[in-house]
């Protein structure tokens, strides 16, 4: 996806420098949030909860290959797309290792719909931060689509989880762009 809008991603450990939205709560160093919190996480709630959200991306955009279009740079919904693309790969991958009916397969599912959630949150540094501001619209029909599937795959099989969670999807973003415009 990066790649076809002149850009390359560059993913490193999730560090946090800014506590808070005043100018002079800006740390100088950076504080390893992606270990901290996923371990904080899992010790308070004795192992019954997981977050998976490690890593933070960076998108870098490549000049030369962005020659010929209407912007140098990246546009918000090109950004927001960029980022977007991954939590919906886990969504999916998470539809498609649930349909095979193995237990390695199963918790394959698992892994990816915690991963899909975690990485969804608006959490500084996280994708789903991005989402949320750069396209609004994008972040409603993700964050439902996300939750919908994790949700409904505990209850129901790949495909219905797959199309019920498009609807829901759709109809909050339906919801949103209603309420945006009216």
């Amino acid at each position: 996806m990066a790649n076809k809008s002149g850009a390359l991603v560059n993913f490193s450990s999730w560090k946090t420098k800014r506590f808070g939205f005043r100018p002079h709560w800006v740390s100088k160093i950076a504080f390893p949030t992606g270990i901290i919190i996923p371990l904080l996480v899992t010790l308070i709630s004795k192992g019954q909860l997981f977050f998976s959200a490690t890593t933070t991306s960076e998108l870098i955009v490549k000049p030369a290959y962005r020659i010929g279009r209407k912007f140098t740079r990246l546009t918000s919904f090109e950004h927001a797309k960029i980022s977007s693309s991954p939590l919906f790969m886990h969504a999916i991958l998470a539809i498609v290792s649930k349909a095979i009916p193995i237990p390695l397969f199963q918790t394959f599912s698992l892994m990816n719909s915690i991963m899909a959630i975690s990485y969804t949150l608006p959490l500084p540094g996280l994708l789903g931060s991005t989402v949320l501001f750069e396209s609004p619209g994008l972040y409603t029909f993700l964050a439902v689509f996300v939750f919908a599937v994790a949700i409904m795959l505990k209850a129901i099989g790949s495909f219905a989880a797959l199309l019920l969670s498009l609807i829901f999807a759709l109809c909050a973003l339906f919801l949103f762009l209603w309420k945006k415009y009216s």
